[in-house]
């Protein structure tokens, strides 16, 4: 949910709005470097999202939102945690919002889902990560075991399969694993949507030497594709396509006052960025 993104959700056109569900993902409350505190207050920092939403999105379409980045124990105002105030906030004005959530959330985290879930009835989104993904027998019983904590049914649920970083040499392997994944996952449950994700554009492009044309494989891409209509996809259920854009998977904030600034353009082609 950073500037540049909402204001690509706002130049979409009206045909791929209706194709895509956005994940807004919060980042943490920015940080002074000067005077070594935060820029910000968590209220400051969360107030400015609703009304941005609204403004880049709109209020006819659903989007899911996720406070990952935002500490738990550190996110009261005016009583309410985080989630719960920007969900409220939401609901004031009409958005279509839908909380996210993961297993590896707090309980704090859940109960605030829970919560959204009654009041808006629009169900949850869970997103499952790469570490939980690693562990495939024991996958359902986490799930479900938090289907039983938020009190949905899976038909409620948008089941995101969060792969996170993918290089080149991993696509097969991932292709593999996600087969598995969502072969599984869709015989014990009619989840609502299923979406494979992942990113494979880097944290940095200090690979991409100055005044060059530098091609990055979309490798997350080459991996939806390779499992839905690979040589060998025979899936019962085919999950819709997630990703990072051209950004990286992991949040970093570097400090400005040591970074060296380097002007850069990014274009999706088939199959890989060009970065210039």
């Amino acid at each position: 949910a950073k500037a540049g993104e909402m204001w690509a959700l706002r130049d979409l056109a009206e045909a791929d709005r209706d194709r895509i569900t956005p994940l807004l993902e919060v980042m943490p409350v920015p940080w002074d470097f000067n005077n070594d505190r935060p820029a910000k207050s968590l209220r400051q920092h969360l107030q400015s999202l609703v009304p941005l939403t609204v403004n880049r999105w709109g209020l006819e379409r659903a989007f899911f939102v996720d406070l990952v980045n935002i500490a738990e124990g550190d996110s009261v105002i005016d009583g309410k945690f985080g989630l719960q105030y920007v969900m409220d906030a939401y609901r004031n004005v009409g958005a279509q919002a839908i909380p996210v959530t993961g297993v590896g959330r707090g309980a704090t985290y859940q109960a605030e889902v829970k919560q959204a879930v009654s009041a808006d009835g629009r169900g949850a989104c869970i997103r499952v990560t790469v570490d939980e993904l690693g562990h495939p027998q024991r996958l359902w019983t986490y799930v479900s075991g938090l289907l039983n904590v938020l009190e949905i049914e899976a038909d409620a649920v948008d089941l995101l399969l969060d792969f996170e970083m993918i290089r080149s040499s991993q696509v097969a392997l991932v292709v593999s694993q996600a087969a598995l994944m969502v072969e599984g996952l869709t015989e014990v449950a009619p989840w609502r949507t299923l979406t494979l994700a992942a990113g494979a554009f880097p944290g940095t492009l200090q690979n991409v030497g100055a005044d060059t044309v530098g091609l990055i494989p979309r490798s997350d891409w080459a991996a939806w594709q390779s499992l839905v209509i690979g040589s060998g996809a025979a899936l019962d259920r085919y999950p819709s396509f997630g990703d990072y854009g051209i950004t990286g998977v992991e949040f970093s904030e570097i400090d400005p006052r040591v970074m060296r600034m380097s002007a850069n353009l990014r274009y999706t082609a088939d199959d890989a960025w060009v970065v210039l």
